[in-house]
């Protein structure tokens, strides 16, 4: 009898083992962490503050800008003209689109061939001209003539499509002129001489 009282496996006492579960220390085996989500920030009236004016600064800058656009700022127009990009001799040999000559340019003159019509084209601000030929037939040639033999030539690749020379320096009451050159024949358009001068 003494002898199975003395076994630890049949009392219950062997220090790693405990019928409820826990340690042999008695104490109730700890918890897991909890995964509590983190804090979130919390904003300042300054903070708050401060970033509503800068967004309301960024709303007030894009629609300045659209307003802008379309005209409806007091004092501004949509169809104010940007600046030409040459003017005179630095025009020579350019395009009148790209160097936007051609967004105050005026026809002086124009004159009938076949049924095409080739025009002179003058811009003031740039003191330039040209010549074009808005319904070409493939094949036609147009050429702007100036003062001291300056020619500028542009032949027509397709029909139905304008074509346009290359611009020429000119000045306030020098002669130019526009010409057509097709198979049926050939024409120039010349400003009218003012009355008065030769």
């Amino acid at each position: 009898m003494s002898r199975l009282a003395n076994n630890p496996a049949d009392s219950g006492a062997h220090t790693g083992y405990h019928p409820c579960g826990r340690h042999g220390s008695g104490q109730p085996a700890p918890e897991p962490l909890s995964e509590a989500p983190w804090p979130l920030p919390v904003r300042t009236g300054v903070e708050v503050a401060l970033w509503s004016a800068v967004g309301a600064g960024v709303l007030a800058l894009a629609v300045g800008a659209v307003l802008l656009l379309i005209g409806a700022v007091p004092g501004s127009s949509a169809t104010e003209v940007a600046p030409p990009f040459c003017q005179g001799r630095t025009c020579d040999g350019f395009a009148p689109d790209v160097t936007l000559c051609a967004d105050d340019a005026v026809t002086t003159a124009s004159a009938q061939l076949a049924g095409r019509e080739v025009e002179l084209r003058i811009s003031a601000r740039c003191r330039a001209a040209w010549a074009l030929l808005p319904a070409p037939r493939a094949g036609d040639t147009i050429e702007v003539r100036g003062p001291h033999d300056r020619v500028q030539p542009q032949s027509a690749p397709y029909n139905g499509v304008r074509v346009f020379t290359p611009m020429i320096p000119a000045a306030r009451g020098e002669a130019v002129e526009a010409c057509l050159t097709a198979r049926e024949g050939r024409v120039c358009a010349r400003p009218a001489t003012p009355k008065g001068r030769r």
